[in-house]
């Protein structure tokens, strides 16, 4: 588990997204990573009321066999 403070003062490098995409509606977002200078990528994500943050990989598209709905990433570098 990562702590909003471990953030604090390094450099994002790039970003990553992973989407939920429906067959009728518009495309949700599912997790997010911040690659951080000194950390690696930081997943973000939603549970409950709250936020997890922690270490991992991004994880590649996948689409799930019950309801045709694919997760996809994009990444995105930031400027230097």
């Amino acid at each position: 588990m990562v702590n909003a403070e471990d953030l604090i003062g390094r450099r994002l490098l790039k970003v990553t997204t992973s989407w939920h995409h429906y067959q009728e509606t518009e495309p949700s977002l599912l997790h997010m990573w911040l690659h951080m200078d000194g950390l690696g990528p930081v997943r973000f994500h939603t549970r409950g009321d709250g936020l997890s943050l922690e270490i991992g990989e991004p994880h590649g598209p996948t689409t799930w066999a019950n309801a045709a709905t694919p997760r996809s990433r994009t990444t995105c570098p930031t400027s230097p």
